[in-house]
């Protein structure tokens, strides 16, 4: 399957001893976190990464991008 474009980004966080990390390497898939984005897909091309992060309810005040994911994740 060809694809139109990749996107590629890289993070890292410092984990304390006694803690486990794990990571996805990579993804050649899409998909949306829960609860579903907005009815229309037409309407994410409008929305800013925070107004996303907030819909999603990604909002973890004092923690920045990728710990936002984790800290939702755990």
């Amino acid at each position: 399957m060809p694809y139109d474009r990749t996107y590629m980004a890289c993070a890292y966080v410092i984990m304390k001893s006694g803690f486990v990390g794990t990571a996805l390497t990579v993804a050649r898939y899409t998909t949306f976190a829960q609860p579903e984005g907005p009815s229309s897909f037409n309407t994410f091309y409008e929305l800013t990464l925070s107004d996303w992060e907030q819909a999603v309810g990604l909002t973890c005040p004092g923690l920045d991008g990728v710990q936002k994911i984790l800290r939702f994740a755990l």
